[in-house]
């Protein structure tokens, strides 16, 4: 066997080891289906309800998708999903040309299927980017959340174009008890903070965090300053991170 071959194989084996090892997300959306309502869809061809139908085809096609245009009613959707649960995380996909009007959206969690006041549900997380290319985007929510049973999209800007979207699947938590901070370095989120402090190191802060159950946290090493943030429920939006070299955020996600 020549050199070259004996790297290929090795480097096929790998792949097949890593493929074999990483484990598949086997649960299945628990929103298809379920009952869902929003701001005035822009006709009969795009309804509440196809916004979580079950039919992934990203096109423009009548019955395809969800859209509004109602600059009066705030641009939203929801979707009870019929008892509650410990949000992981919900995908949107999106729509042919409707792509970048998706950007930053936010994604809001409540317990009754009423009308959506922009800035006083729950927020489970905002996406962090713009959105320019077809596919699908993920917004994973704090792990220090309690259960909720709706869930609600928001188009991040009020009156900047047809909010729309193809489908959207919610996951719930295996094991809302499993938890991992994770850190997003060189950013800070800029609200005011529930509470601030000065701690001897990040393990500190994160304690303070979790005994509070808050959404999140910035720190700061030089400054060990710890800024904590329990909810984002009243703050008004945005709510995506800001660069800023000095500090680092940190958000408890479920395994």
């Amino acid at each position: 066997m020549t050199d070259e071959m004996y790297c290929r194989n090795v480097m096929k084996f790998w792949l097949m080891l890593c493929l074999f090892i990483i484990p598949a997300d086997s649960r299945t959306s628990i929103a298809t289906g379920k009952q869902s309502t929003s701001s005035l869809p822009a006709d009969v061809c795009f309804r509440s309800e196809f916004g979580n139908d079950g039919n992934y085809l990203q096109t423009r096609d009548c019955y395809a998708s969800y859209r509004t245009n109602d600059t009066n009613g705030g641009f939203w959707w929801m979707v009870d999903l019929g008892d509650s649960y410990y949000i992981d995380y919900v995908v949107v996909f999106t729509t042919p040309g409707l792509e970048f009007q998706l950007s930053h959206f936010i994604v809001g969690l409540a317990n009754t299927l009423t009308p959506v006041v922009r800035n006083t549900y729950e927020v489970c997380g905002q996406y962090q980017g713009y959105i320019l290319a077809p596919g699908f985007y993920q917004v994973k929510c704090s792990a220090s959340l309690p259960a909720y049973r709706v869930i609600i999209l928001q188009q991040s800007t009020p009156n900047s174009g047809t909010f729309g979207f193809a489908e959207m699947e919610v996951f719930a938590s295996d094991d809302p008890g499993s938890k991992i901070w994770r850190k997003t370095s060189k950013y800070r989120l800029l609200k005011t903070p529930t509470a601030s402090r000065r701690t001897r190191s990040v393990a500190e802060c994160v304690v303070g965090c979790s005994l509070l159950r808050c959404y999140s946290m910035n720190f700061n090493v030089a400054l060990r300053a710890c800024e904590l943030f329990q909810s984002l429920k009243g703050v008004a939006a945005p709510y995506f991170l800001t660069s800023d070299s000095g500090w680092d955020n940190w958000k408890a996600h479920r395994v």
